[in-house]
């Protein structure tokens, strides 16, 4: 790769990191919502756990049992997913975008592919 290249794809990388540190802090202040996230540019490229992991009251461990849930790695990102994980993955978004911080008692029925 020429030096040019090399400058280019390091810019890029970059832009991608600050574009998704500014969508953690819109949703961990409560200006986006999960499906407004991932419309975002460069919103589909992020691990579902960072997204999940944005919201107030949710870490990495309640993060990971979203993933669970959906029968998702960890580090997956949003373009990377099936439409059934996509599917679970967004009912899962609205109830938390309603301010709910546990999975619902039918996670199990998510994670079965009802």
């Amino acid at each position: 790769m020429s030096q040019p290249q090399h400058m280019e794809a390091l810019q890029l990388a970059n832009e991608i990191r600050l574009q998704h540190v500014a969508i953690r802090k819109q949703i961990k202040a409560g200006e986006l919502t999960f499906q407004q996230a991932i419309d975002l540019p460069y919103g589909d490229r992020m691990p579902i756990t960072k997204l999940f992991g944005a919201y107030r009251h949710t870490g990495p461990r309640l993060a990971s049992l979203i993933c669970r849930a959906a029968n998702v790695r960890e580090d997956r990102a949003w373009r990377d997913l099936t439409d059934r994980q996509q599917r679970i993955l967004l009912e899962i978004g609205e109830w938390w975008d309603q301010g709910h911080r546990m999975l619902p008692w039918h996670y199990n029925e998510w994670r079965v592919g009802a």
